[in-house]
């Protein structure tokens, strides 16, 4: 199976890249060094490293049989291109089958030299080197991890949350989550009623999540960690972030693995909590 790139647009039109070599910038991410010196000390001494934003440059060909329709193609790249319309994603699958997204402006590329020669573009083909600038330096899963933990945990075993027991009084379990990516990553926590006092813990980095609030019957609250999004929401759209304690932390999935505890009082058969999250990787 050969490498595949693909761009998603702002509407969700997608539109198959034809690379023609190689890439620059999809591997490592750019880091960024925090160090003192001092004016009597040769050297530095190094106090944080953190990875950056960074920009991938993609080379393409864009072919057509006739100058006309060639003319089109390239309008309509540009329009899905557009920055201005907001972000798309790209999306590269590997020779393993693998798919990895990163969320992506374009940059610079579609200015375009339209030189017409024997050694450089034809009249039915154009060469682009498409830069993207990339918010965050990771690229994700594009197919989430998730699952559903009901009353039948009881009796059932779950992967990778096992065992989890609830009863009429509470929801609770120690679990483990192993974060097989390359960095840490954010989870998504769906609570379903009846029940309160809710209760999300990392018990291997030592946060955790309470929300001081009552579930009814069929109601449901979505805990978003991710930074830049953090929401926490019930399915009325009604903010309940003011719930939180003040010794709450929205945690991280950390590298490997996560002992997880979930707590709930007062649930029944009907009570459950979901999770979602995708892995995140230095590279594509």
């Amino acid at each position: 199976m050969t490498e595949t790139f693909v761009w998603t647009d702002p509407d969700g039109t997608e539109t198959s890249l034809q690379v023609e070599r190689q890439t620059q910038g999809r591997f490592a991410p750019p880091t960024k060094f925090v160090m003192d010196t001092s004016p009597t000390m040769p050297g530095s001494l190094m106090r944080s490293a953190r990875h950056e934003s960074r920009r991938i440059v993609v080379p393409i060909v864009i072919q057509a049989s006739t100058p006309t329709l060639l003319r089109d193609s390239l309008r309509d790249l540009n329009y899905a291109l557009d920055p201005v319309r907001g972000p798309g994603t790209l999306t590269v699958t590997g020779p393993d089958g693998y798919d990895r997204i990163v969320n992506a402006y374009l940059e610079d590329g579609m200015g375009l030299d339209e030189t017409l020669n024997e050694t450089t573009n034809g009249k039915t083909w154009q060469r682009a080197s498409l830069q993207f600038f990339c918010e965050e330096p990771y690229w994700l899963d594009a197919t989430s991890t998730s699952e559903t933990i009901g009353y039948a945990a009881t009796t059932s075993t779950f992967f990778p949350l096992f065992p989890l027991i609830l009863t009429s009084s509470s929801v609770f379990g120690s679990a483990t989550i192993n974060n097989t990516g390359d960095v840490q990553t954010w989870p998504r926590w769906a609570i379903t009623g009846p029940g309160s006092a809710i209760y999300i813990r990392n018990l291997t980095s030592g946060e955790m999540i309470y929300l001081d609030t009552t579930l009814t019957a069929g109601e449901t609250i979505t805990v978003d960690t991710a930074p830049g999004t953090r929401t926490i929401t019930l399915n009325d759209g009604t903010s309940l972030f003011s719930t939180m304690s003040t010794d709450s932390v929205l945690w991280p999935l950390i590298v490997g693995n996560n002992r997880v505890q979930l707590e709930m009082s007062s649930a029944t058969a009907s009570s459950s909590i979901a999770y979602s999250y995708e892995r995140r990787w230095l590279s594509a």
